[in-house]
């Protein structure tokens, strides 16, 4: 995708520049070579099979475990999406300096998310999926290895 981005912004070999148009264009391009891509593996390989009647076929079991799922996640989002929305609109009525404070904080948490998830990486990569650890009492020296 971003040889074609690159392609079709720059004007490289030859193409004419197109700026936000190439970008664009590069990625249809490269979204279509992806799906021809996977269409042509998909047809001459036995493991995986790509039917279009699998799109259309209708299975109550599978749309039922679809909506366990589904509607707790769109209902996360459209609350989330109203609460940014409403953070965003407080935030600008407040002015220039809290928007830039805010920044700045956003930035610190997402620092500190990231050194959280390298601890935690770093502390249970030993860990197997499916080990079961077996803790008698809570106690600080009875947390060392919990996985």
């Amino acid at each position: 995708m971003y040889f074609c981005n690159a392609t079709f912004i720059f004007g490289l070999f030859g193409l004419p520049k197109l700026g936000v148009t190439g970008v664009a264009l590069g990625t249809v391009i490269a979204r279509i070579a992806e799906v021809l891509i996977c269409l042509i593996y998909s047809l001459n390989k036995s493991n995986v099979r790509f039917r279009i009647k699998y799109f259309f076929a209708k299975s109550g079991i599978l749309f039922q475990d679809f909506m366990k799922i589904a509607t707790p996640a769109v209902i996360n989002d459209l609350v989330w999406s109203f609460a940014s929305s409403a953070f965003a609109a407080i935030l600008g009525h407040i002015g220039n300096d809290m928007v830039a404070a805010n920044a700045v904080g956003v930035m610190v948490v997402n620092i500190g998310a990231i050194a959280c998830r390298w601890f935690c990486q770093r502390n249970y990569d030993h860990c197997q999926p499916g080990t079961v650890v077996k803790i008698t009492r809570i106690q600080p020296e009875n947390m060392g290895n919990v996985c």
